[in-house]
Formats: structure tokens, C-alpha cells, sequence
């Protein structure tokens, strides 16, 4: 068939060729960007948010875990007040984990995963106040402590004053009676 044709028209049916593989590639590749497209929506409303959101609940957890120890271990209200403060963000980006997973349809883990952090973070919140209740506790004890440690100084320096003064009025009175003596003699 090709034997008989015109080199123009040999020319025209391999340009046709070459126009139909263009093509043909051109629509396999539209395709494949069209995957490529679902794949780069995922990525770009699903797992970033996912890794983003999760990145700031592990950052406010250490944060809020850091500023609880230092008030384990001082006692100082500024630290119990940052520490709260931060598990409050904590709480608020647990809330957009749920939202997120709740909207996602391809992050099923996330939403048992984000049920297990807000339980933890209940049990957390459960700690804390119980350290308050014997930081409480224990201030009250101090204060009690302190009081009996008053009333008990009080006692010692009254008993002092008293054998003080009985010394020196035995002192006093021997004092006399050798004075007596010297002078009998």
C-alpha cells in the first residue's frame, strides 16, 4: 500500500502518525496530571495540615509539660500559670486535629489518635489539680508547722526569763547569806 502512495502522501499519513502519538500523549499525560492533581489536593488539605496541626500539639504539650515541672519543683505561680496557659493551646489545636479529622476523608487514624491525646490530656489536667490540692495541703501544714514553732519559741524564751530570774534570785540570796557569814566571822 505504501509502495503505491505519493512521497506526499507518505509525508502526509507519517505526519498524521506523528500528530496522533502527540496526541495520544498529550491525553495520557492530562490524565496522569489529573492524578497527580487528587494526590497534590490530599497533600495539600489533608496530610500538611495534619503534620502542622500535630507539630504544635506536641510544641504546646512540652511547653505546658516544661512550665508544670518548674512548678513542681518551685512552686511558683508564674510557672502553674504559663503551664495552663499552654495546655489551653493544647486543647484549642486538639479541637482543629478533630475538625481535621473529622473533614478528611483519608486520615482514619487521626480521629482515634486525636480521642487518645484528648483523653491523656484529661488524665494530665487530673494530675495537675491533684498537685495543687497537696501543694495546698502542704502550704497549710507550713502554715500550722510554723505557728507550733511560734508557740514553741514563745515557751523556750519564757522558760528561759523564768530559770534567769530564779538564778539570779538564788544568786541574790547566797549572795547575802556570805555577806552574813563574812560578817559573823
Amino acid at each position: 500500500m505504501f509502495k503505491r502512495m505519493s512521497l506526499a502522501g507518505k509525508i502526509g499519513v507519517g505526519f498524521a502518525l506523528l500528530i496522533l502519538i502527540a496526541v495520544a500523549l498529550g491525553g495520557f499525560a492530562v490524565w496522569k496530571m489529573h492524578g497527580v492533581k487528587e494526590h497534590a489536593t490530599q497533600l495539600a488539605l489533608e496530610y500538611v495540615p495534619e503534620v502542622s496541626v500535630a507539630n504544635d500539639i506536641e510544641r504546646n504539650s512540652l511547653l505546658t509539660m516544661y512550665a508544670m515541672r518548674g512548678w513542681g519543683l518551685s512552686e511558683d505561680q508564674s510557672y502553674y500559670d504559663e503551664g495552663m496557659k499552654k495546655l489551653t493551646e493544647v486543647d484549642k489545636y486538639l479541637a482543629d486535629a478533630k475538625a481535621l479529622a473529622d473533614s478528611a476523608k483519608n486520615l482514619t487514624e487521626l480521629k482515634g489518635q486525636v480521642e487518645t491525646a484528648e483523653q491523656n490530656v484529661a488524665t494530665y489536667r487530673d494530675l495537675v489539680a491533684q498537685t495543687a490540692a497537696c501543694f495546698k495541703a502542704m502550704n497549710e501544714l507550713r502554715a500550722a508547722l510554723d505557728s507550733d514553732a511560734k508557740e514553741y519559741m514563745d515557751n523556750c524564751a519564757a522558760f528561759l526569763k523564768t530559770q534567769n530570774d530564779k538564778f539570779a534570785s538564788e544568786l541574790a540570796e547566797r549572795s547575802e547569806k556570805i555577806k552574813l557569814a563574812q560578817e559573823i566571822v
